[in-house]
């Protein structure tokens, strides 16, 4: 992969992708059509299971999955991160559910644990990368 183009083509601002004739707002279009679309699925998926639709459905998932990526060293300002640290904070956010499950934890304190895990490795990240990077 080193040799291919696409590595060469790569930047934040889509300047050399364009240069590389290659259709950006075609890409980012349906990115974002496939995005809606699965979240729209899943959606489904998790009404069909409880039984019922509400707003809040899907609260109990927002810092799990957050506190996941974080976990698995993606910067939270961009720019780092792999898919398998991001595996790898999946599996052990997963791990900590079970601890908390098992323990009868309330939501509630499931909740501020989250929150001061993403706290804690955000700090963690600052301490050894330094200030974040200058934006462009």
């Amino acid at each position: 992969m080193p040799n291919s183009l696409t590595p060469r083509l790569c930047d934040n601002t889509g300047w050399t992708y364009r240069l590389g004739e290659i259709n950006t707002r075609r890409i980012v279009m349906i990115a974002f059509a496939a995005s809606g679309g699965l979240s729209a699925f899943g959606g489904v998926l998790l009404a069909g299971y409880a039984f019922k639709a509400s707003q809040s459905m899907g609260d109990a998932y927002l810092l799990p999955a957050i506190a996941a990526v974080v976990l698995g060293g993606t910067s939270i300002l961009g720019g780092r991160g792999s898919y398998l640290g991001t595996v790898a904070g999946v599996i052990l956010i997963t791990l900590l559910q079970s601890i908390l499950s098992v323990t009868q934890m309330p939501e509630a304190g499931r909740q501020i644990i989250y929150g001061v895990t993403i706290i804690l490795l955000l700090l963690l990240l600052l301490l050894l990368y330094g200030r974040a990077p200058a934006s462009r």
